[in-house]
C-alpha cells in the first residue's frame, strides 16, 4: 500500500489497532 511507504511504520500500526 502507497499508505505504508508514506506515513510512518507507528502510524500505520496505530492505524491497523484502530481497524481491528
Amino acid at each position: 500500500d502507497y499508505a505504508v511507504s508514506t506515513v510512518p511504520v507507528s502510524d500505520t500500526l496505530h492505524l491497523k489497532s484502530f481497524c481491528s
